[in-house]
């Protein structure tokens, strides 16, 4: 009866809020949210939990909030986890967004994000509950810790969507592998894959890059750089990508890859200069052609050069090359390649004592210059060659 009478007095006090007004020598006070039979059970000031039901102790927690009474919302929530649960986990879908808007309710809200992250079975039990829409409405909300668990589940939904595919999916056609992804980019909590460190992105969402939006997978591995860097700019573009081995090491091999490609991939004209680890020199290539497959052209060539020298070698065969998990590839060896054998570039996933860091590169363009008008000149103008950085 205490708790009630401290709360009435508060809500005395604060008469200026517009829900509070008074009439004649009284004081109304409209709180719509409380249901009657909560509002008594805390009027009467005797909270028996063990004989209120599921409903009936989720309102006294809502009203206890309303009220200000913070003394008791603790007691209401653990009651909740320990003895309804059976109730709380079929009707969570309905209460989630109230529970989730009100930094009050904590405790429910950290008990639930472990449930649905252990276990997406225990609130999704019931195909007709999980939907979209319903994961949407709970990633935004916060509910939504994404791991192997959830990961999973939310996959074998989208195949479920398509009763006619089976289990084996290297029979699936084309038609399949459409329908399936459709089905899954409705229900990819985003706001929860940004959260994800990389390794975890790596694992569950690279390998299901293909049946995912590009511009939100995208914007997804430039925040995986960003935070891999270490900086609070967005990266807007792969221009200059610097690596240091205390910010950037082998394991962001394939991610800062999958940038250059998704930029550079359909760019024909391009160079390619690195600076690498222990020398001075600046090592480099040329590719005329774009970056989509494996190519054999006369006109690519690589070089390095320093203040003393410079080297060019022109590339025949295969001197364009794409290999997964690497950065621009000149030639067969790895990333960077001279003939002879004895100087290799290399920027891949695992240590190569022989081989010379990367620690910075940039990707030019080569475009032609306009050519001038020749009205009113004379004199021949040649025809100039510049670029701008990718």
């Amino acid at each position: 009866m205490l708790l009630a009478i401290e709360a009435c007095e508060r809500q005395m006090e604060s008469t200026a809020d517009n829900k509070s007004k008074p009439e004649y020598d009284k004081i109304i006070v409209n709180k719509s949210n409380i249901s009657e039979a909560a509002f008594e059970v805390i009027l009467s000031g005797k909270v028996d939990f063990m004989n209120c039901e599921g409903q009936q102790t989720l309102d006294l927690l809502f009203a206890a909030d309303e009220l200000g009474i913070v003394e008791i919302l603790e007691c209401i929530q653990k009651h909740l986890i320990e003895y309804q649960t059976e109730w709380m986990d079929s009707n969570f879908i309905t209460y989630h967004r109230k529970i989730f808007r009100n930094e009050a309710f904590k405790t429910l809200q950290d008990y639930y994000i472990n449930k649905i992250s252990t276990d997406p079975t225990s609130i999704f039990y019931k195909d007709d509950i999980f939907s979209p829409e319903t994961l949407n409405s709970l990633d935004e909300c916060g509910c939504i810790k994404l791991d192997e668990a959830i990961w999973g589940y939310i996959v074998n939904w989208a195949k479920l969507q398509i009763p006619r595919l089976g289990s084996k999916v290297a029979g699936w056609a084309k038609k399949d592998w459409d329908e399936f992804r459709f089905a899954l980019e409705q229900c990819i909590p985003w706001k929860s894959v940004l959260s994800l460190g990389w390794n975890e992105f790596h694992d569950l969402l690279v390998p299901c890059e293909p049946f995912l939006p590009s511009d939100k997978f995208e914007y997804a591995l430039k925040q995986q750089l960003k935070k891999a860097c270490g900086s609070s700019a967005m990266i807007s573009s792969p221009i200059s990508i610097q690596f240091n081995g205390t910010i950037i090491n082998i394991c962001h091999a394939t991610l800062i890859s999958k940038i250059f490609y998704q930029k550079c991939e359909g760019i024909q004209k391009t160079a390619v200069i690195f600076k690498m680890a222990k020398t001075s020199a600046l090592y480099g290539g040329y590719n005329p052609l774009d970056w989509k497959f494996d190519r054999t052209t006369k006109d690519s060539f690589i070089f390095n050069f320093d203040e003393e020298k410079a080297e060019i070698t022109r590339l025949n065969s295969f001197a364009i090359h794409k290999k997964t998990g690497y950065g621009p590839c000149f030639g067969t060896k790895d990333l960077l390649s001279f003939p002879d054998g004895d100087k290799t570039i290399l920027w891949k996933t695992n240590d190569n004592s022989e081989s010379l860091a990367v620690l910075d590169y940039e990707v030019f363009q080569v475009v032609e210059k306009p050519r001038r008008s020749m009205l009113g000149s004379t004199s021949h103008q040649s025809n100039g060659i510049t670029h701008k950085k990718r």
